[in-house]
């Protein structure tokens, strides 16, 4: 899964990179910034999706302490 989000990323970032190049008014710190802040918002939309998914395995029935290693891997990429 985790992977699927990384490839995404990369797809989104291709994208943007693309866009930009057709906007030669751009500085490159108003590029870097606008590549910041898509990474940013890339990242809080991995973490809430896989927070959502660790929370379904939390309410499979015999669950006593689901070991989800997903939420930690996201938050650290």
């Amino acid at each position: 899964m985790l992977d699927f989000f990384a490839m995404g990323e990369m797809a989104m970032t291709e994208g943007m990179l693309r866009a930009l190049r057709t906007v030669p008014d751009l500085s490159m710190t108003e590029r870097s910034k606008s590549l910041k802040e898509l990474h940013h918002v890339l990242h809080h939309l991995r973490v809430q999706e896989i927070d959502l998914l660790c929370s379904v395995c939390q309410l499979e029935p015999g669950a006593a302490e689901p070991q989800c290693h997903w939420a930690a891997s996201a938050r650290s990429r």
